[in-house]
């Protein structure tokens, strides 16, 4: 009996229809039709369920006919009497004989099923690689669909805004700068497309930078604009020095009034506050035997960089010397000079960035930077520090040519334990690679 015959006499025997072997076995009617009728043989998947669902081996149903023949005999009520008569007893030949050809029989049967596993398990994975192949291409053609969109709404949005605005041009300058009110004046310049005659317009300022995000109130600045003999409307407003401020417009008309977002100001605390770029400061401690902790300073070789520095609103001041400061309880311990050359900002490195990679596209235009490096003088020489309860501070100090005194905090580290042990705080590393500010003593005494 062949596969199909086999299958269709054991649906036929369980009672299910076509299309309820098909739902047990997740597949169409037409596919078990194809498999009883002999057009397609199913799966090995499908064969392994096909055994469970009637209780037989796949050896079974893949195996001849004599397997069948025996289960009819022992089921037949009615026996002949040559049926019921003993059997003759087979040689020993005879006996290796017939059981080497059930032997064979299911060694063939074996290595058929063998066959068409590894004949579905390379189809199965030929599949597998096309419907990932499949999938990359979905993936970029979806990237590109998305880029395209995105540029075209992005085109569209800039054209209705070009559409809808009051303004045709636009612009702003920072003309003062005072770093010891912490403010900063900007001169604005517009052009409106169009003006009637009474109108008054208004540039103002909201301060965002300066605030808590939790906090709803925003400071506002204002002042009014005069139009110029060429229709510019020109007018300055001075805010505090903030890393964001945000710009807009209105004009009023017979007690109507049109307002517009121009544009946000960033950075500009950051550009003009004078700052600790970049710098690798020599940090070591060590322990003799029986005695405590010490800090350790070893100076690098000298003219190789150290760090960057900006001047940010003091950059038409020249630097005049520039020294490391170590104090304790304000009284001077030591003091290591460096040098200070004049820098085009291209190797400007983070705080803290180990990678000391260059970031020239962060270099502000109209902002002076300068390299510090160990100064060639024998004051440069190793030397060691005890560690006391009272915090030993480690100082970047810059004197500028006005008598202008710029500080920061490299670090500072203290005893404990009875001097066993030592608690240190690093503000390089706490700056979280973000430059670090200087704090700006005056000659007035004035910070």
């Amino acid at each position: 009996m062949e596969l199909y015959e086999k299958l269709y006499e054991l649906r036929r025997a369980s009672g299910m229809s076509q299309e309820e072997l098909a739902e047990k076995l997740g597949v169409s009617r037409q596919a078990v039709s194809k498999w009883e009728s002999g057009a397609t043989q199913p799966e090995l998947s499908k064969l392994i369920e096909l055994s469970k669902l009637y209780s037989v081996s796949v050896d079974e149903l893949l195996s001849l006919e004599h397997a069948k023949l025996e289960q009819d005999a022992a089921e037949s009520p009615v026996q002949s009497n040559a049926e019921k008569a003993p059997a003759e007893k087979l040689s020993f030949r005879d006996f290796c004989i017939q059981h080497k050809k059930i032997v064979g029989g299911a060694a063939v049967a074996l290595a058929a099923l063998i066959a068409v596993g590894a004949h579905y398990n390379n189809r199965i994975n030929t599949l597998s690689m096309q419907v990932n192949d499949l999938r990359s291409q979905i993936y970029s053609v979806q990237n590109n669909l998305s880029s395209q969109i995105d540029g075209i709404s992005n085109n569209v949005s800039d054209i209705l805004t070009r559409e809808s605005s009051l303004i045709s041009q636009y612009n702003y300058e920072i003309t003062n700068v005072d770093l010891k009110r912490q403010e900063c004046t900007i001169a604005f310049s517009l052009l409106p497309k169009t003006i009637s005659e009474g109108t008054t317009v208004i540039i103002g300022v909201t301060d965002h930078g300066n605030s808590s995000p939790l906090d709803s109130y925003r400071p506002g600045y204002s002042a009014d604009l005069t139009q110029d003999g060429f229709g510019y409307l020109h007018g300055s407003v001075t805010v505090p020095l903030s890393d964001e401020l945000g710009v807009g417009v209105n004009f009023k008309h017979d007690g109507e009034t049109q307002s517009e977002e121009l544009d946000t100001i960033y950075d500009l605390k950051s550009r003009y506050q004078p700052q600790l770029k970049s710098f690798l400061a020599l940090i070591s401690y060590e322990r003799q035997a029986g005695s405590k902790w010490q800090y350790q300073f070893t100076p690098g070789n000298a003219g190789i960089p150290l760090g960057t520095i900006s001047l940010g609103a003091l950059s038409d001041v020249s630097i005049r010397s520039a020294c490391l400061e170590y104090t304790r309880a304000n009284q001077l311990l030591r003091r290591v000079p460096l040098e200070a050359s004049y820098s085009d900002g291209s190797a400007v490195t983070y705080v803290g960035d180990d990678s000391a990679e260059a970031v020239g596209a962060s270099v502000i235009e109209g902002v002076s930077y300068y390299d510090l490096a160990y100064a060639s003088s024998s004051e440069s020489e190793a030397f060691t520090l005890p560690l006391g309860a009272t915090p030993l501070v480690c100082e970047l100090v810059v004197n500028l040519a006005d008598d202008t005194v710029l500080r920061v905090r490299l670090f500072q580290v203290r005893a404990i334990a009875g001097g066993d042990s030592y608690e240190e705080i690093n503000y390089l590393d706490q700056s979280l690679s973000e430059p670090l500010p200087f704090i700006v003593e005056y000659p007035d005494g004035q910070n």
